[in-house]
């Protein structure tokens, strides 16, 4: 007998039997209630999933009395009842068979859904509610950044949590144990602080390359002058720079801003020891050093691959952004340098 003074008196994989004895006890005047566990919803054939049909313990008896008054009643009907059938045809269900797969499947794949069909609605509200939020907050962050990567693992990691212990909680379910509202939120704020647990760390985990590319790259910093840039390679290894575009960025009103390329003076590559520092000269148009000495609005942009000289190639694309003084030589100009899309920024 169960904690709240219910007994089961039926135990049954078909729905339809334990709703037909729940509606009939209940004219009957007795307290039946049946517990109905969604089986095409939550992906499960529907024999594998058992149902219960509960009454109050001091009904019991009357009810067992009454279930064998429908038992005689069946039988009789059924043997009155006997007709040649051999030539009727089943209904084609094909249909009904494959709707019923394709909303199962849709189904699985929203947060909260396996929980709901399972008699946790509070369990399944919740992670619908945060797998709401977390979509909301990969849409406000934008692609491709870190808070980005965690809404996305965290939804995956909702969903998945909710097919699995939602499962087993249909199995509960059919049991007889029905967890009240404290508790199914209580599940709910387990299940989330896990789900989110293993967002960020998956997204961390994804995110370490990098993180050491970034790392890698504050070593190194550039300056330039209208004619040429600087590139600082404060490691301590040697490295070979690949310079893969130069360009000056001249912005022009009602028109934007266009790249004309600069040409390299020598090869595009530079070999930096180890705390040194290498000069890449230009040969840039003059009439273009002209109008960027009249609008001071243009800058030199370029784009670099960084190398370890011994142990292998490094995986590290750089794009630079610097300003320098264009109305004469003057000092070098101090510019920056940003991990290119191919490094994961």
């Amino acid at each position: 007998m169960a904690d709240d003074g219910y007994v089961t008196v039926l135990r049954t994989t078909d729905a339809a039997q334990g709703e037909l004895l729940t509606e009939m006890l209940r004219r009957e005047g007795i307290a039946a209630r049946f517990h109905k566990v969604s089986s095409t919803l939550i992906g499960m054939p529907a024999a594998l999933i058992e149902m219960t049909v509960d009454v109050p313990a001091d009904s019991e008896a009357r009810v067992e009395e009454l279930m064998r008054d429908l038992e005689y009643t069946a039988a009789a009907d059924e043997v009155d009842g006997e007709t040649d059938t051999e030539g009727d045809a089943p209904s084609p269900r094909s249909g009904a068979r494959s709707r019923a797969l394709v909303r199962a499947g849709f189904m699985l794949f929203l947060p909260g859904t396996v929980h709901v069909c399972a008699g946790r609605p509070w369990t399944g509200g919740a992670l619908a509610l945060a797998g709401f939020w977390c979509i909301c907050v990969a849409l406000a962050a934008g692609a491709g950044s870190f808070t980005f990567g965690v809404a996305v693992a965290t939804i995956v990691t909702i969903v998945v949590c909710d097919m699995i212990v939602g499962l087993r909680a249909a199995a509960a379910e059919v049991r007889g144990e029905h967890p009240g509202k404290g508790r199914q939120l209580a599940t709910a704020l387990r299940l989330l602080i896990v789900a989110v647990g293993l967002g960020v760390g998956v997204r961390t985990i994804a995110h370490v390359p990098s993180m050491w590319h970034a790392h890698v790259l504050r070593r190194f910093s550039i300056t330039c002058s209208r004619t040429s840039v600087a590139i600082e390679n404060g490691d301590d290894e040697d490295r070979d720079v690949t310079i893969r575009r130069v360009g000056i960025a001249v912005r022009a009103p009602n028109v934007g801003e266009t790249i004309v390329d600069a040409p390299l003076a020598h090869g595009a590559v530079l070999r930096l020891r180890a705390g040194t520092t290498g000069r890449v000269p230009l040969e840039p148009d003059p009439e273009l050093l002209l109008i960027c000495a009249e609008s001071e609005r243009c800058r030199i942009v370029f784009a670099i691959a960084i190398e370890s000289t011994e142990r292998g190639p490094l995986p590290l694309d750089a794009n630079g952004d610097c300003k320098p003084s264009w109305s004469g030589p003057g000092d070098d100009a101090r510019g920056s340098l940003t991990l290119g899309l191919s490094n994961g920024e």
